[in-house]
């Protein structure tokens, strides 16, 4: 049976939806991104991207929890945005061609700031207090990049898939408190060395939000999988570490570092029913079998290398998603049949029609697959939906089922069928307006 995960986020406040809106149009200029008018989206330049790690030594030691702690909790940040709660982590991040003298980068997860608004971002004084007023920024998440400039904290991109999202803070602009803070007085977290795999039961230890109000909170645990495939609530299947550190909603964008004090994963997922079954997006995902490396470590160059002074980065050749999920099912003669048993409030599928309990009898592709396919096989259907690339094209044909009358309160129905508007599949982009360039 298929377990579905959920996201670490806490909510205060309400419930945070994660799906690709559709619908959006992405304007270039200055020659980041330009539109095919097909729905496809073509990178016209990425900048190089370094991520620091440590460096390799013969002699590196590994340190005590304690010692551990005190090394990287001050690089770990609380966040609060919409009415809900997570955590993000400062690292050392550089772009080619851009001065990053005062800014900061905070990695954490798409989820936990896809609400979009007003963004709040707690750092960790000397003391390791979340509530020093030097050490608080806000700014807005979402609508065009050149409306937010005058922020302190901004987003640099987001992708869905991997639930990993890059903000910025600016700290040439002040804190809450009206002040400029010193970069020399920020922690950043470090990666570990090139060639460098987490083991199977190695100690490890979370440090998030948990609750959304215990910033800073240390949650030690193990390595109990280096690369599990989970079932995660509105996104899919993803490929994750599994770890036994007790994290709780408000701990998704947090840290897992190794006992090195290496930064090694971002909390994002868990279990509801069962205690120490959680997950973090690993540094890479290299070796599954994942059409992009969906690691922390490559999302983040690629936001950071795509992102300009008018668009939000974004990862080149992902997906957005329909918003809508299927199952497998069987008549009385057993037959196969695929039926639609979601569709996600606000998605591209909503829009062209699609509808809960829909049964898919045949769908036309156009693109890479130039055929008709009559959804009688879930494999051949899910397969080929899979395998679609940016600029396809989908036409859905479905029955759905009408009341013909009722009899003694009894409704008779009947299934009817309909043709559901074009689904075009195109490149996933941080959206909401659909506005996007100056």
């Amino acid at each position: 049976m298929k377990k579905v995960f959920k996201y670490l986020s806490a909510f205060l406040m309400a419930v945070i939806m994660v799906f690709a809106v559709s619908g959006c149009s992405f304007a270039s200029s200055g020659g980041g991104i330009n539109s095919n008018g097909s729905g496809a989206q073509i990178l016209a330049e990425r900048k190089g991207v370094t991520v620091k790690r440590s460096e390799t030594s013969a002699t590196r030691e590994k340190l005590s929890l304690e010692d551990a702690v005190g090394l990287t909790r001050g690089s770990v940040v609380a966040i609060e945005i919409g009415g809900g709660a997570g955590a993000g982590v400062i690292t050392d991040v550089s772009i080619e061609g851009v001065n990053s003298d005062n800014i900061i980068y905070v990695i954490t997860c798409h989820h936990v700031i896809s609400s979009k608004g007003e963004i709040t971002v707690y750092l960790a004084d000397e003391n390791g207090s979340y509530e020093n007023a030097d050490y608080i920024f806000t700014g807005v998440i979402g609508g065009k990049v050149s409306a937010n400039a005058d922020k302190a904290v901004m987003l640099v991109g987001g992708d869905l898939s991997s639930d990993v999202a890059l903000i910025k803070i600016d700290l040439s602009k002040p804190a809450s408190s009206g002040k400029l803070l010193d970069k020399d007085k920020i922690t950043k977290a470090v990666l570990p060395p090139e060639g460098y795999k987490v083991g199977l039961a190695e100690d490890v230890y979370a440090i998030g939000n948990p609750t959304g109000t215990l910033p800073g909170w240390v949650c030690p645990g193990i390595i109990g999988s280096t690369s599990a495939t989970v079932t995660v609530d509105k996104v899919g299947s993803m490929n994750l570490m599994g770890i036994t550190a007790n994290t709780n909603p408000g701990n998704s964008g947090g840290a897992l570092f190794n006992m090195y004090g290496e930064l090694v994963g971002i909390t994002n997922a868990g279990n509801t029913e069962y205690e120490a079954i959680n997950f973090a997006i690993p540094i890479s995902t290299a070796s599954s079998s994942d059409d992009i490396d969906n690691g922390f470590l490559n999302i983040v160059k690629q936001l950071a290398g795509t992102a300009t002074a008018t668009n939000y980065g974004f990862v080149e050749g992902r997906k957005e998603l329909f918003g809508f999920t299927v199952s497998k099912g069987t008549d009385d003669n057993g037959t196969e049949y695929v039926y639609v048993v979601s569709v996600t409030e606000g998605g591209a599928a909503e829009s062209a029609g699609l509808k809960k309990g829909d049964v898919i009898s045949k769908v036309a592709f156009t693109g890479t697959f130039n055929e008709t396919l009559t959804a009688s096989s879930y494999k051949d259907y899910t397969s080929k939906m899979s395998a679609l690339k940016i600029g396809d094209a989908v036409k859905i044909t479905v029955l759905r089922q009408y009341t013909k009358f009722t009899i003694g309160g009894i409704p008779v129905t009947e299934y009817k069928e309909e043709d559901i508007n074009t689904l075009t599949v195109k490149q996933f982009l941080f959206c909401d307006t659909g506005d996007y360039g100056a």
